[in-house]
C-alpha cells in the first residue's frame, strides 16, 4: 500500500495530548490518522481520538491493542504502534528524522510513505 502524508494536513510535533487521529477544529490527522483514512475509517469515527486501538473498525493487528491487563482493562500498545506514535507526537525530533522513523516503521507493515508540500 502506498500511503501520501501531506504535511499541510499532518498534525506533528504537538505532543501526545494534543495528537488526534483527526483533530476536529483544524482537521489535522497524526500519522496513524492518515493510514486509518487509507483503511476506509470515517473521518466522523476518527474525530479527537487518540489512536487506532481506541477505534471498533477493522484495521492490521499491528493499529490495535495486543492484550488487556486487569480488572481496569488497561491496553497495551504493539511496539511499532508505540514508535509511529512516538515519532509522530515528539517535540523534540528533527523533521527529517521524523519522517525517516515513520517511513521505517510503516515499511515493517508493506506500507510505502511519500510526504508532500
Amino acid at each position: 500500500m502506498k500511503l501520501v502524508i501531506d504535511r499541510t494536513k499532518w498534525l506533528h510535533g504537538e505532543g501526545a495530548v494534543a495528537s488526534k487521529l483527526l483533530r476536529r477544529q483544524d482537521k489535522k490527522q497524526c500519522c496513524i490518522g492518515f493510514l486509518c483514512s487509507a483503511y476506509g475509517v470515517p473521518d466522523s469515527a476518527m474525530e479527537d481520538v487518540g489512536g487506532s486501538q481506541k477505534l471498533s473498525h477493522k484495521l492490521p493487528s499491528w493499529l490495535k491493542v495486543e492484550s488487556y491487563i486487569g480488572e481496569n482493562a488497561e491496553y497495551h500498545i504493539k511496539d511499532d504502534l508505540f514508535s509511529a506514535y512516538e515519532a509522530n507526537d515528539s517535540q523534540k525530533l528533527d523533521e527529517a528524522l521524523r519522517e525517516e522513523s515513520i517511513i521505517a516503521i510503516f515499511a515493517k507493515h508493506d506500507v510505502e510513505v511519500e510526504f508532500i508540500n
